[in-house]
């Protein structure tokens, strides 16, 4: 694969990254992305499989390059509302996935993940959303968690139920963001929960 030089702001050094992050798990670590993180990520992006049950993608070069700069500039905000983590495997030290909180209004936040086709089937999902619902406790208490489903994306539904969602009863305070191929999404949700 080509190198690119991004032009993306620097990345931010740890003791600069919000409390609470990077998220450890037994194999993965979550943390903000970063410039190098260039070629894992297009890896990923531009694979219309990973990608087709999701709002964007396949995404060209370009496209990866100003969402690493928006995912960068986003956690210098010490009181932001929007965190995009790269998932990293620790055996490797690569990228294999992106997850994102994002709070879309006060108390509702919405989870969205994806991962490169050769960590499918081990599980990382689930380990990250688990991850990633534990931070959601802490930085977003009480917040009404929720993922969007597309049909045909059973794999996606395991993630959430293994992680503790359940299916909405009612989608309509979620439908604002049911555009495009989420139109026709189940949601699950569930309560976030301070540390014990």
């Amino acid at each position: 694969m080509k190198s690119a030089r991004t032009n993306a702001p620097s990345p931010v050094a740890a003791g600069d990254w919000p409390p609470g992050l990077p998220l450890d798990t037994e194999r993965l670590v979550l943390r903000p992305f970063r410039e190098s993180d260039f070629a894992d990520v297009h890896e990923y992006a531009s694979d219309p499989e990973v990608t087709r049950h999701l709002r964007w993608g396949p995404s060209a070069a370009q496209e990866t390059l100003s969402f690493l700069r928006h995912a960068i500039a986003g956690v210098r905000t010490a009181d932001t509302s929007q965190f995009h983590l790269a998932v990293v495997e620790r055996k490797s030290a690569r990228v294999r996935g992106g997850l994102s909180l994002l709070e879309r209004a006060p108390g509702l936040v919405e989870i969205g993940y994806c991962f490169a086709r050769p960590v499918w089937g081990l599980g990382y999902a689930t380990e990250a959303v688990r991850s990633a619902v534990r931070f959601a406790g802490v930085r977003f208490p009480g917040a009404d968690l929720f993922g969007l489903v597309t049909p045909g994306n059973p794999a996606s539904e395991r993630v959430l139920l293994r992680a503790g969602f359940t299916p909405a009863l009612d989608a309509s305070p979620y439908a604002t963001w049911m555009t495009g191929v989420c139109s026709t999404a189940r949601v699950f949700r569930q309560r976030s929960r301070p540390p014990a």
